[in-house]
């Protein structure tokens, strides 16, 4: 299929039940991508709107919100890995349930869907792509998010220890997040030195679920040539308990 031909009549009917009210934030500096984009959603109810620069959807999306973002590659100001970098630790530092982010790039890099994974990026759409392929993206990540919402998760914490357990979640989510980023650059030793800080303290706090997940990673990260997908699976579960885990500490607040 080219990518300017339509969408199936019943195919757009099922993305209008699904993406009405939807609020996307598109981050996008080329004009005419942004009227291509924004033609192919404008019939699906949702809300759209559009940065060029990624402080500037950072910002917007930090007052605000969104209930997924579109993230572009290549920004003026940044790329969208560090953007969305920085989307993930402040919804981490705040124990926000994460967005979906769908990158598109017309980048095709083979180490590109590694990094953008390690980047906390649920999914990657190559350009071009038709409408069809943005709107099924779309809803696919939704879907996905909601899947993903995190329960409350107890820890079998001394009670002593109960006072500083929200202090050792917010360290251990920096660390995770330094984590990521060594291992964005391929700084394998310093992946494994960062992520190892984590394990003492899951410990201590009883995190048993965290510290059984940190040395599964470890596990996997003995040699250079790891599986950065696996150990980018294992990093999301570790940041899903330690989501889980604040819930617990707010509700028993």
């Amino acid at each position: 299929r080219a990518p300017h031909q339509d969408l199936e009549t019943e195919s757009l009917d099922a993305a209008h039940s699904s993406l009405t009210g939807i609020n996307i934030l598109l981050v996008e500096d080329s004009p005419i991508n942004q009227r291509v984009m924004t033609a192919f959603l404008q019939e699906t109810g949702a809300k759209i709107t559009i940065f060029d620069t990624g402080t500037s959807a950072i910002n917007h999306f930090k007052d605000h919100g969104a209930d997924i973002i579109l993230m572009d590659y290549r920004l003026p100001d940044t790329n969208g890995l560090a953007a969305s970098q920085t989307i993930r630790e402040y919804e981490h530092l705040n124990g926000y349930q994460e967005c979906p982010i769908i990158m598109h790039t017309a980048d095709n890099r083979v180490n590109l869907s590694d990094k953008t994974q390690l980047a906390g990026i649920d999914q990657l759409l190559p350009k071009p792509f038709t409408q069809a392929q943005l709107i099924n993206i779309i809803i696919q990540a939704l879907e996905t998010n909601s899947l993903d919402a995190c329960a409350p998760l107890k820890p079998n914490t001394n009670p002593k220890l109960l006072s500083l357990f929200d202090d050792f979640v917010d360290q251990s989510f920096a660390t995770l997040q330094q984590s990521r980023s060594h291992l964005i650059a391929r700084d394998y030793q310093a992946f494994k030195e960062e992520l190892h800080k984590c394990v003492g303290s899951a410990g201590l706090f009883g995190a048993d679920e965290l510290y059984q997940t940190i040395l599964d990673i470890e596990a996997h990260s003995v040699t250079e040539s790891f599986d950065t997908e696996v150990v980018s699976t294992l990093l999301k579960r570790a940041e899903q308990q330690l989501k889980g885990y604040r819930m617990w500490s707010k509700g028993s607040a």
